[in-house]
């Protein structure tokens, strides 16, 4: 008996209550350690949901932007494209030019009308496969593609003091008939024609004719123009027709432009030449 004395504890007691004391102090710190992590946990998430809420409006804002880049670079593209084929048909027009008469013989060398319908109809192959550059009911109003090849012929011959004079042009469209021998032909006989090239059967300084145009005194060359014709009153092969030349030429947002002259002509392109000896007459156009 100790009498009303404290009892001392024992050894393993005090290991006992030494190791629970470093276990809560372990977990207690645990526990502050979790929790801080969640708070911050927490906190990231909410910036995250911030964050992703930002992009997302932005995303929302830019994609339409980005949709009409899209479809502005392909029409780009597209235009481009066609510019190229209007210059591929004016020089495969001048090579043919140059060659279909060679193994004629005398004043049957000379470029006909004839000549010119079927060299244009070959060379628009490129832009109108098949029979698609041809009307389908006969009129000028119903192409396949809805549009149809317009071209330019003239003749021009270089005078003193850098000037230069038209002595004749041609112009040709497939806008009737069915097949290369009906393509339209007539004459060019003023600045009234729809065209890149300023007709003037006066002496004129020979950029006026054409910006690009440089010919010496007494020299003969040929001013080839290609274009494409539409008109908001021309339907397609399923009779259906459009507003725009946007529409006309598949765009979606960009639009082509027609020449200062005439405003259902597109894609200009012009090459200069000089054609071959007896090719040409400077009194007569092809006829």
């Amino acid at each position: 008996m100790t009498g009303g004395g404290k009892q001392k504890a024992s050894a393993s007691d005090n290991s006992r209550n030494y190791t629970l004391t470093k276990a809560c102090r372990f977990i207690k710190k645990q526990s502050a350690l979790a929790a801080s992590y969640f708070r911050k946990l927490i906190k990231k998430l909410n910036l995250h949901a911030v964050y992703t809420g930002s992009i997302l409006i932005e995303f929302a804002v830019c994609m339409p932007v980005l949709i009409i880049l899209l479809y502005y670079i392909n029409d780009l593209s597209k235009l481009k494209r066609y510019y190229d084929q209007t210059e591929f048909v004016a020089q495969q027009m001048v090579n043919i030019i140059q060659n279909i008469s060679q193994n004629r013989e005398g004043d049957a060398k000379k470029i006909t009308a004839t000549d010119l319908k079927y060299a244009g109809s070959l060379a628009w192959l490129n832009v109108y496969p098949g029979i698609t550059m041809y009307s389908t009911n006969g009129n000028s109003d119903r192409h396949p593609l809805i549009h149809f090849p317009w071209v330019h012929v003239y003749f021009v011959k270089g005078e003193s003091g850098g000037m230069a004079k038209c002595l004749w042009g041609k112009v040709l469209r497939c806008s009737y008939g069915k097949n290369p021998s009906s393509w339209y032909i007539g004459n060019i006989t003023s600045d009234a024609i729809s065209s890149a090239v300023t007709y003037s059967a006066n002496a004129v300084p020979a950029e006026n004719i054409h910006p690009s145009l440089k010919i010496k005194e007494g020299d003969k060359k040929i001013i080839l123009e290609t274009n494409i014709y539409w008109n908001q009153s021309y339907k397609n092969g399923e009779d259906k027709s459009v507003n725009t030349a946007g529409e006309a030429f598949g765009c979606f947002q960009a639009s082509p432009k027609h020449l200062p002259k005439h405003n259902w002509l597109y894609f200009d392109s012009v090459v200069i030449f000089t054609p071959q000896e007896g090719l040409f007459s400077e009194e007569e156009a092809p006829k």
